[in-house]
């Protein structure tokens, strides 16, 4: 690992509008409108902001020497999106505009009047989420954000956007090309807290009658991420290739339980009980268990040890960084969207799911380097792969800093960076043997019966794994076939586990057998049910029963 070109070269520009600088263009102008349009009230004599605001001058300096000048890692305390920072002093937030070392302002937090305060706070794109001290989620918007083509002309977009903000007269108008693509107009101002977790329109009463409002996480937990898909990443490329836009956004936040091997995912627009949890990677062979997560752009970064067989009856535990592209709309389980697993198919409506799965990024450390379980993933432009990955350590100098990497490239650089100690864990083990039997839930499976004339088995099948594989064999022949779990309209209403898709790759749709066998169907539901020692699977032209393989 070397020292190479600073984080964050070639970040994708923004303009940053903020209210309280003058406005140079008219472009600025539009949209300073539109942000006073909604802030007008905000200081209302005897409103909470402004006994919070008389709160903030009694009780607190700005925390101008607390932290970096400027936050390249997100911790519980301290984090960023592209365009502001965030830290948490003296129980305040605080934020200011980001890459300009500026001071910092008190921001307005709705528990003030409830006698909670923050004690953790994430931000992604446009998003700021931030748990109480009675493990309760409370969530803002912190932009408006939107591309520079979406508002050209009187479109939709600018339409709604007023409505939005219950603006009456604004003109608009791009200046010229100097404007750059991205424009964000600054809400951190505004008391536009969510008063209820489950915002889902027309239906978002359900929780309330139910008596749901703010979401709570587990006591028992590692840790939880915030991802905002939105107009700053732009687009991602779906399993077809096809470029599918982010306008509108979508937010996720994930829990990573106490365990380390499943994640809890949430979604503004499902109710707290919805049932949208996955597992992380595991095979017949190995399993992982997260030690710390990240999340940006709806992607995923864990770093931890994935486990496997070691000789004399003990397991190994192996150090690695692993990222995935998933969201509940990216993987398919959005109940109001179009999918298809083939990339064959011609319905441009449909999004096509990939099972690529996780991603590893080996670290190769040299000398006396050392890394932690303090990690951060960032967007900085637009598409699947403009993200970049951070993990916490020392170079072989012994100088604190991050490696750091794009998503797509294979060389770590290190970049010397202050860190609190209380935030700087323990040096991690690339490798080490436990003196402990290894286990895995994951299992290898062999069919009792033929199919046709095919041997039929079941590879990395188990509660803690996403996708397996049907394997049909006979003679020369080989097919392999997916078994993929996925999540519809009754897990969003909170119903346990997962429904099963057999999926037939696109390579296979012309092969003679395959047709017949599945009647042309590329994905077709199945009924599978799992006891201590076998697995039945019954659909179309199928009725199979599984045995563990020894």
């Amino acid at each position: 690992m070397t020292a190479a070109i600073l984080p964050e070269a070639g970040k994708k520009p923004y303009l940053l509008i903020d209210p309280v600088d003058k406005p140079k263009t008219r472009i600025q102008q539009a949209l300073l409108d539109l942000y006073q349009g909604c802030v007008k009230q905000v200081f209302l004599q005897d409103s909470p902001q402004d006994r919070f605001r008389q709160f903030v001058l009694e009780k607190s300096m700005p925390p101008e020497n607390e932290f970096p000048s400027r936050i390249l890692l997100k911790t519980k305390a301290a984090t960023f999106n592209h365009a502001q920072e965030f830290v948490i002093h003296d129980n305040i937030i605080w934020y200011r505009k980001r890459d300009e070392n500026g001071s910092w302002s008190p921001l307005f937090f709705d528990g003030f009047e409830e006698g909670c305060w923050p004690v953790e706070i994430k931000a992604d794109g446009a998003n700021l989420m931030a748990v109480d001290d009675r493990d309760q989620i409370h969530y803002k918007k912190v932009l408006w954000e939107c591309n520079k083509e979406d508002l050209e002309g009187n479109n939709k977009k600018w339409e709604d956007a007023k409505r939005a903000w219950n603006v009456a007269k604004l003109s608009f108008q791009i200046d010229n090309s100097t404007t750059p693509a991205y424009i964000a107009v600054d809400l951190a101002h505004v008391d536009n807290w969510k008063r209820i977790w489950f915002s889902l329109p027309g239906v978002s009463w359900i929780s309330s009658l139910m008596g749901y409002r703010r979401l709570e996480l587990p006591q028992e937990r590692i840790g939880w991420t915030v991802s905002h898909r939105g107009s700053y990443f732009s687009y991602f490329v779906d399993g077809g290739g096809n470029p599918r836009s982010s306008e509108g956004g979508t937010t996720t936040l994930d829990i990573l339980p106490a365990s380390g091997t499943h994640m809890e995912r949430k979604d503004p627009w499902s109710p707290p009980f919805a049932n949208m949890s996955f597992p992380l990677p595991a095979t017949s062979k190995t399993w992982f268990e997260a030690l710390k997560s990240s999340e940006s752009a709806s992607n995923i970064m864990l770093i931890g040890y994935e486990h496997s067989e070691a000789p004399h009856g003990n397991s190994k535990k192996t150090l690695k960084v692993l990222t995935r592209l998933s969201d509940i709309d990216i993987d398919g389980w959005n109940p109001l969207k179009k999918y298809t697993y083939s990339a064959e198919d011609r319905d441009e409506s449909k999004w096509v799911v990939s099972l690529e799965g996780w991603k590893e990024h080996p670290l190769s450390l040299q000398g006396n380097e050392e890394v932690t379980s303090l990690i951060t993933i960032v967007q900085v432009g637009e598409g699947n792969d403009a993200l970049e990955l951070r993990v916490a350590g020392k170079n072989k100098e012994g100088i604190v800093g991050f490696f750091y990497k794009k998503i797509d490239q294979d060389q770590w650089n290190f970049y010397p960076y202050q860190i609190n100690q209380e935030d700087l864990s323990p040096s991690l083990s690339l490798q080490e043997t436990v003196n402990l039997p290894f286990f895995t839930p994951v299992k290898d499976y062999k069919a009792t019966a033929k199919l046709l004339h095919f041997d039929v088995a079941l590879k990395n099948f188990g509660s803690h794994s996403l996708t397996s594989e049907m394997v049909l064999t006979y003679d020369n022949e080989r097919y392999r076939l997916f078994l993929h779990k996925t999540k519809n309209l009754k897990h969003f209403f909170g119903a346990k586990g997962f429904d099963h898709l057999l999926i037939i790759p696109d390579s296979y749709r012309s092969v003679p057998v395959i047709q017949e066998l599945f009647h042309s169907s590329l994905a077709q539901y199945l009924s599978v049910y799992v006891t201590d020692s076998i697995v039945t699977i019954q659909g179309t032209g199928l009725n199979l029963n599984f045995l563990k393989e020894e």
